[in-house]
């Protein structure tokens, strides 16, 4: 694993806890209806808390799709609550793609 890459005080505690972000993650997406997937552990999404750049994990959403509102609200809740960049919606209609 590689740490090198970040400023975030939480980046390490993160990359060792991954499987319970993950956990998080998919307990707030469940209460939408939707599943999460975070993003292979070598792929990050570059944000700003503060003043310094962090380099964390993408979660990937994907189910019915629930409107963009409700997009909105879990994005923002997840990004509030835990340790993750970014939210996407995934629209295609392949379900393997962390299998890619």
């Amino acid at each position: 694993m590689h740490f090198k890459y970040s400023n975030c005080r939480f980046f390490k505690e993160l990359i060792l806890e991954r499987d319970k972000l993950l956990e998080e993650v998919q307990k707030v997406a469940s209460k939408y209806g939707l599943k999460a997937e975070l993003l292979p552990e070598d792929i990050f999404s570059v944000g700003v808390q503060g003043d310094f750049r962090t380099y964390l994990p993408a979660v990937v959403l994907t189910g019915t799709f629930p409107g963009w509102d409700v997009i909105n609200q879990i994005s923002t809740e997840i990004t509030n609550t835990l340790p993750v960049n970014r939210v996407t919606y995934d629209i295609s209609p392949n379900t393997e793609w962390n299998k890619i």
